[in-house]
């Protein structure tokens, strides 16, 4: 007790202790557990490790999630070869990027082929966000995949994965406006159109085909219907004589044992 120069009687609390650290106090996730009968709500977020060898990436998955996304998480390892030392092997992620860009890839696969629509739809879009916010820092995807380590090839899956993203989840590029077009309207830069002959190269369709996989939502409709009318034109009798092997770029496209050899490739008709 204590008395003050008002007569008024206070008594003085004792300090408490302090609280009590213990590693058993956390739960996992972003949020804290308040108590043993406290609902969690479906916001609270648990760790999902990704790994690879030596590549590793935590994602924070929401609890109502976490189960699907763990499902999906070990059937994508599967599909990985055992990891090298070096990260070297033509099939296996050589960057936490890339890795986290072939995840983000087979679950848009598995949104777009499976039976009960918007059972991945959720996670996906948690997914392609993070990839966002981890990788491309506002940057554009291409930029990123230029600095990735390994053969071409693993830079087209990055770019293929986040683009099948993105159509999965219907959140289409934005169209932008073209530097060279906003120079020519400014009166800095000129357009020339050149009609320089076939000059085709011989490996022409491989890039065709390389173009055609990795941005199947852009070009996929354009591509067949051009597919569409050339075959249409090829079957004509004035000139299917020129076309022995046909004209059937979709066939070719999709089944390179289909497609003809070079010579007939690179022939004039």
């Amino acid at each position: 007790m204590a008395t003050n120069s008002n007569n008024v009687q206070f008594s003085q609390r004792p300090e408490r202790p302090p609280p009590l650290r213990t590693n058993s106090l956390k739960m996992y996730g972003s949020a804290t557990q308040t108590g043993a009968t406290t609902p969690r709500s479906s916001s609270v977020s648990r760790p999902l490790q990704l790994s690879h060898g030596s590549l590793e990436f935590t994602f924070l998955i929401p609890t109502a999630l976490h189960f699907s996304a763990t499902q999906l998480l070990t059937s994508f390892l599967q599909t990985l070869p055992e990891p090298t030392d070096e990260l070297a092997q033509d099939d296996e992620p050589s960057s936490v990027p890339e890795l986290v860009a072939r995840y983000l890839g087979f679950i848009a696969k598995e949104v777009e082929e499976e039976e009960d629509v918007g059972t991945y739809d959720d996670l996906l879009k948690l997914i392609t966000q993070e990839f966002e916010r981890a990788f491309l820092r506002g940057n554009e995807v291409h930029a990123i995949a230029a600095t990735l380590p390994g053969i071409a090839e693993k830079k087209l899956i990055t770019v293929r994965s986040y683009y099948a993203a993105r159509a999965a989840v219907n959140r289409p590029i934005r169209a932008h406006e073209s530097a060279l077009f906003r120079e020519v309207a400014d009166d800095n830069a000129c357009i020339y159109a050149i009609f320089g002959g076939q000059g085709n190269i011989e490996e022409y369709f491989d890039e065709l085909r390389e173009v055609y996989t990795t941005y199947p939502s852009l070009v996929e409709d354009f591509v067949s219907t051009a597919a569409a009318l050339l075959q249409g034109l090829s079957r004509e009798a004035q000139a299917e004589k020129m076309y022995a092997k046909g004209l059937d770029v979709m066939r070719w496209l999709n089944n390179r044992d289909s497609q003809p050899d070079t010579d007939y490739l690179v022939s004039a008709p």
